[in-house]
């Protein structure tokens, strides 16, 4: 398969070197949103989050216990988010590597009915 040929004119170079370009930036949105996904910040017990985010002469106990339940939903909502666009990249992926598959698939000739 040769996406950048003679034979191919201009119009289909275009074309191939836009499909490509969009594979890779798919293939790369896809790495960094799994990356994102597996490799997670922190997951804090509210003890934990306490020491960390709540300083107690500012803020009350019900003040940190509201913000660390907004924290767990915040991560939560996060997460789906990235499984989001893994999904939308693998799509991308898959339609755009079939438009340039049958874009460029060599002609085959029929040998047998000759």
């Amino acid at each position: 398969m040769k996406l950048f040929s003679k034979e191919k004119g201009f119009v289909f170079s275009a074309l191939n070197a836009v499909l490509l370009i969009w594979m890779i930036v798919s293939a790369v949105s896809m790495v960094s949103n799994l990356s994102s996904l597996l490799i997670k910040d922190s997951d804090y017990t509210y003890d934990e989050y306490k020491l960390l985010y709540c300083n107690m002469d500012y803020i009350t106990e019900e003040e940190c216990q509201n913000d660390y339940s907004a924290h767990k939903l915040s991560n939560r909502s996060w997460n789906n988010d990235y499984k989001r666009e893994i999904i939308v990249a693998i799509g991308n992926l898959v339609i755009v590597g079939g438009a340039m598959y049958l874009i460029n698939k060599e002609k085959t000739t029929d040998k047998k009915k000759k």
